[in-house]
């Protein structure tokens, strides 16, 4: 049975240098900056490779540009939650605005 763990767990401490060197690793992409990911798609590609099939990669906007279009991402990767029945919510407007000290 999995634990739940706490908000001390290393887990959350881990650098975003670090977070970037394991994304672009798995995607075979460039991330340097926390605004590469505002879009959504990678989170989507992300979620594509732990939950295969359940969230449909032809509905993504792989080049989105604009705040409804990374919004409409975001809405994809949530319905792929529920498809999961995970039950987290997805902070759209922090992920879109791409800041870091939330």
């Amino acid at each position: 049975m999995a634990e739940a763990i706490g908000m001390m767990e290393g887990a959350f401490f881990v650098p975003k240098t670090e977070i970037f060197a394991w994304i672009n690793k798995t995607l075979k992409v460039n991330i340097t900056k926390i605004e590469s990911l505002a879009s959504g798609s990678l989170y989507c590609q992300i979620f594509d490779i732990i939950h295969p099939g359940k969230l449909s990669l032809s509905k993504v906007s792989w080049k989105a540009k604009l705040a409804h279009e990374f919004i409409n991402n975001y809405k994809i990767l949530q319905q792929a939650f529920l498809k999961c029945n995970i039950s987290k919510t997805i902070e759209v407007a922090i992920l879109v605005s791409a800041r870091t000290e939330s």
